[in-house]
């Protein structure tokens, strides 16, 4: 596999939406945040209410987004339009074999920016790597100049593909969004394993997102494990989250891991936030554990929620 200097466009306008993510120790590595409890969780009613909480992040985080603005970190894979982390990478990645035929093995070259700045390329047909020297030029698909600064490096095996960023910074207009960490495509027999962990900041506000995609190509089977970081610090694992958006609100369905008390299947339906973007409005909340205890969180308002025990009303607490 050959590289080109075409891949600089590819990449700008395919990572310019990208935003999730926590460094990994190797290209391929997925995990390290979560440390907590990976056994089924016993709702009861002394941890209803810091799982109420729980369930409350982990919606946020899986359809608002706890940080930075309207982003949906977390959905089925197959779901279009939604995991704009997953498909921007994905697409990079992809995009990226055949059009990788223009730079010789072992070469250096720099390409002028047309508005400006230059991208430096050296490497061979195994590896690569481009600096970034505020390089400007005109995205057809973004409708605006894309300046980019910082490092990314490309490496293949086999059908195997590994990039790695480090402080790459894409400028559209007043909005800059800069990322740094891992992405991989792996494939073996079957099945294929897609994991990116990555840490973007967009206009001064960070988010965090590692995920691992797991497919069987054969039978066009997918599962996903992303952990989350929220606000607080805390880190959930999530599994197999299937997110949707309609106009009653947001829909959730996915099995996360508390760090203290294991974990539970969620269901969370019709959730519509305030306008401060991260309380609760109205909709639902369900936690089901392995015993069929039911943890039910109503939202009435913007302050305040009612959590129910099996169907017995606990007690109404702040968000």
């Amino acid at each position: 596999m050959k590289a080109s200097l075409s891949i600089a466009l590819v990449l700008s306008a395919a990572l310019l939406s990208a935003c999730g993510g926590g460094s990994g120790a190797s290209k391929t590595s997925f995990g390290g945040n979560y440390s907590g409890k990976k056994t089924p969780a016993a709702i009861d009613e002394s941890n209803s209410n810091s799982l109420a909480q729980a369930s409350v992040d982990v919606t946020r985080a899986l359809t608002a987004g706890d940080s930075l603005p309207s982003v949906p970190l977390g959905v089925e894979v197959e779901t279009i339009g939604k995991d704009i982390v997953r498909e921007a990478a994905e697409h990079a990645l992809r995009k990226s074999e055949g059009v990788f035929d223009n730079l010789p093995i072992a070469a250096e070259q720099t390409l002028s920016g047309s508005c400006g700045g230059t991208a430096r390329y050296s490497g061979d047909d195994s590896k690569f790597t481009v600096n970034f020297y505020s390089y400007c030029n005109y995205d057809s698909s973004a409708r605006s100049n894309l300046t980019l600064n910082g490092k990314m490096t490309f490496e293949f095996s086999g059908d195997d593909t590994y990039i790695s960023m480090s402080n790459y910074s894409v400028r559209k207009g007043s909005e800059l969004t800069v990322m740094s960490g891992n992405i991989s495509l792996t494939e073996s027999g079957d099945t294929e394993v897609f994991t990116m962990n990555v840490t973007a900041t967009v206009n001064g506000a960070t988010e965090k997102i590692s995920f691992r995609e797991t497919c069987n190509t054969r039978t066009n089977q997918c599962s996903l494990e992303q952990e989350l970081t929220v606000s607080d610090g805390t880190t959930y694992l999530v599994e197999d989250a299937q997110v949707s958006n309609y106009s009653l609100g947001w829909y959730v369905n996915a099995k996360f891991y508390d760090p203290s008390e294991g974990y539970v299947s969620m269901s969370a339906q019709s959730i519509v936030y305030c306008n401060d973007g991260q309380s609760i409005e109205s909709g639902t909340i369900t936690l089901e554990d392995g015993d069929n205890n039911e943890l039910t969180l109503t939202f009435n308002g913007c302050s305040e929620m009612t959590v129910s025990l099996n169907n017995i009303t606990a007690n109404v607490i702040a968000q």
